[in-house]
């Protein structure tokens, strides 16, 4: 996906994806279903089961490094998954009474991340691609130029949402709903992509209750023997993520993954075999 080559060859995988050149290489030509915002999900929640579960694994870092690229190629939002793994993992072996061994994963994650981030800004000019010098730079560079230039974080991407916030267009739906997600043309519902407002526009503050309830009811209701610092990890992600893009009702592939952690996350005598976990 780093070059021309492999996607020439690889597009008999894919079918065509409108607005490439808006999205930038990386996240509109990956082989599977569904790309941009639901890929970037579903990767997000990986790996912050992946953070909470890392004992597990071996290559340990390897797979981190994987996960945390991927998920960050795919979008930005994903660094909340990032921030919401380590700050849970870092509260849990405090309260195991394993301060130390907090500490170093925290000192471990920081360094990695400052490091990758240095990285990629003070030598952004030096990618040649331009699709992937796109995403660096409109990912990481323009970000932090924000921040140390301007001393405020924004983004095209930021502002945008911003300006969905406070429509008042499809806050008039927010008591009964209009049971529209999108309008004519296909595109949006008034004109918003946001997870909250999509979900009380469509459904009403009574619906938006239920679909959240649904949430807390599989997490914390349901038979499942996933540790509840993990299912706590997950709702507070389905939270933030409901702000950025609708991940719980339009985006439902998350579901399917929440069900695989909830249900089947004891590893099997196979998995010892092939030497995916101890």
């Amino acid at each position: 996906m780093f070059c021309d080559t492999f996607y020439n060859i690889s597009s008999i995988f894919r079918g065509d994806v409108d607005k490439i050149e808006v999205y930038g290489r990386l996240r509109g030509t990956a082989i599977c279903g569904y790309q941009f915002f639901g890929l970037a999900t579903m990767y997000s929640f990986v790996l912050l089961y992946y953070i909470l579960h890392i004992k597990l694994f071996k290559r340990k870092i390897l797979y981190f490094i994987f996960l945390t690229v991927f998920a960050l190629l795919n979008g930005r939002f994903s660094i909340v998954a990032l921030i919401t793994g380590i700050a849970f993992y870092f509260i849990r072996e405090i309260l195991n009474g394993q301060l130390k061994k907090a500490i170093s994963f925290i000192v471990i994650m920081i360094v990695f991340i400052i490091s990758l981030i240095v990285l990629l800004y003070y030598y952004v000019d030096m990618i040649s691609d331009p699709f992937l010098y796109k995403v660096v730079y409109n990912y990481l560079v323009q970000p932090l130029d924000s921040i140390f230039i301007d001393g405020e974080f924004r983004t095209p991407s930021t502002d945008y949402l911003q300006d969905m916030y406070e429509s008042k267009y499809i806050q008039q739906f927010f008591i009964w709903g209009s049971g529209r997600f999108m309008d004519e043309a296909g595109g949006y519902f008034g004109s918003v992509d946001a997870g909250y407002l999509r979900i009380l526009g469509y459904y009403g503050i009574i619906g938006f209750i239920f679909v959240f309830f649904s949430l807390f009811y599989l997490i914390f209701l349901t038979r499942s023997n996933l540790d509840i610092f993990t299912k706590i990890a997950f709702f507070c992600l389905f939270l933030a993520f409901n702000y950025k893009g609708d991940v719980q009702v339009y985006h439902n592939n998350i579901i399917p993954l929440m069900v695989a952690f909830l249900f089947f996350n004891k590893a099997t005598d196979c998995d010892r075999s092939l030497g995916i976990v101890k």
